[in-house]
């Protein structure tokens, strides 16, 4: 049997009290970098777009080409520069390509109440801080229709250009909020109707299997090494560990999320 916890009442409308974390276009420019990474960036519109860099040697590359047309299209500055540029810039992982724009603007607010009532999934990172994970489960995040992600201010991974990189540039259609409290957050959550599911790695934690992951949800996922901290562990209603049958103690947090949502994506199909 699937276990899920009693429904809560509604609290009414419920916003978070998230400090403004950086400003923007005038914070500074930032390069991303990557095929993926700069096409989805175009798509979005979300930042404000300096230059496109295309190294000499990748000037005939078919999606290169697609790249620059779209950044034509749109008014951004195309410039064809040696590849050692981009090398200095972005350590070799450019693919030929590189964009000049303002940093990530994180979402400024996010009504709970009415996420809740759409029967929306969160994603929340308790303090995940390499960026290959994060970016990899960010890009699990849009393809299976998160709401939003919740991620601390602190002791955590930012959206960097290398965390857009390893998402393959899904971070620039999320909506990404900033959260100085984790545990308080989570709180206003459950107020407003989630229930919150976090993952762990030990025997006290429920088969993720036997847990109904239907929305609307909020998912934890701990740091890399040390999981969860106590005070998110115990605001969880229920907490979850993934069936392992190999060798292996454990999977690492990219996985292992990746995992849990598409339990979400199982769960609410099944309504």
């Amino acid at each position: 049997m699937r276990t899920r916890p009693p429904a809560r009442p509604g609290a009414g409308k419920i916003r978070t009290d998230r400090p403004r974390r950086d400003g923007g276009a005038t914070a500074g420019v930032e390069l991303l970098y990557g095929r993926n990474a700069v096409r989805e960036s175009l798509l979005a519109g979300r930042r404000r777009h300096r230059r496109l860099l295309v190294s000499e040697t990748a000037e005939e590359n078919q999606r290169v080409e697609e790249i620059a047309s779209l950044a034509a299209a749109r008014g951004v500055p195309v410039e064809v520069v040696p590849r050692q540029r981009l090398d200095e810039r972005a350590g070799g992982h450019h693919q030929g390509v590189g964009l000049e724009t303002s940093p990530y603007e994180y979402a400024e607010e996010i009504d709970l109440a009415e996420l809740a009532a759409e029967k929306s999934s969160v994603l929340a990172l308790d303090g995940l801080v390499d960026p290959q994970n994060v970016g990899t489960l960010l890009r699990t995040a849009e393809v299976t229709g998160i709401a939003a992600v919740i991620i601390p201010t602190d002791r955590a991974a930012a959206i960097t250009p290398s965390v857009v990189n390893a998402s393959a540039g899904a971070v620039e259609h999320l909506e990404i909020y900033q959260e100085v409290n984790l545990t308080r957050w989570l709180q206003r959550a459950k107020a407003a109707g989630f229930w919150v599911v976090g993952l762990a790695g030990d025997e006290e934690a429920e088969p993720l299997f036997d847990v109904n992951m239907s929305p609307p949800v909020v998912v934890v996922v701990g740091s890399e090494g040390a999981g969860m901290r106590r005070l998110v562990r115990e605001t969880c209603d229920i907490v979850a560990a993934i069936p392992m049958v190999g060798r292996v103690e454990s999977l690492n947090a990219a996985v292992a999320g990746s995992i849990a949502l598409y339990e979400v994506v199982r769960d609410q199909e099944a309504l």
